[in-house]
């Protein structure tokens, strides 16, 4: 399986592969991939689309100690860099595995300490139907309304809810 940074490797975590779209398969966020045997790894793993391969979570990153494996946490976690008006803001994307795991401690404890190291964060919630439900968090008066709106143009975001303070 991949490996990180860290010299961590996937395992049996196969969390991306439900919570990531795949363009080449037309695979939607949120649910499986057809490749993948859930808890094993990937099916066709040396001939996967260049976008699963060159994939790391934060937590294969080594950003999160080992009880944070998207597996365990059921949460998969990546950055994405946005140019703002000459800007560049970090924005940690929280991908939920399963429904409610954003609501857990340790997830909640997640977008504090991001929100509190100036990190704008995304929470990508499931929900029953497919796909996702997005709330928008950013720290308190990090960026402008115009930056704001900006930014959730540029993520193509479909956020239901902006909080601009931290939860």
């Amino acid at each position: 399986m991949t490996n990180g940074i860290s010299g961590r490797t996937c395992g049996g975590c196969t969390a991306c592969c439900k919570t990531h779209y795949i363009e080449k398969f037309d695979k939607p966020a949120g649910v499986w991939c057809s490749s993948c045997a859930i808890g094993v790894g990937c099916r066709i793993y040396g001939a996967h689309p260049d976008e699963c391969a060159s994939f790391k979570c934060l937590w294969l990153l080594g950003e999160f100690p080992e009880s944070h494996r998207p597996d365990k946490l059921k949460i998969v976690a990546d950055f994405q860099h946005e140019k703002v008006y000459g800007r560049v803001i970090t924005v940690v994307r929280l991908w939920e595995a399963s429904e409610g795991a954003l609501d857990k401690s340790e997830s909640l404890k997640l977008v504090k300490a991001s929100l509190e190291s100036k990190y704008v964060v995304l929470q990508r919630r499931l929900v029953p139907s497919g796909g996702y439900s997005d709330q928008l968090n950013a720290p308190a008066n990090f960026m402008s309304a115009q930056e704001l709106a900006e930014l959730i143009r540029l993520l193509g975001s479909d956020e239901d809810e902006v909080v601009t303070e931290p939860p």
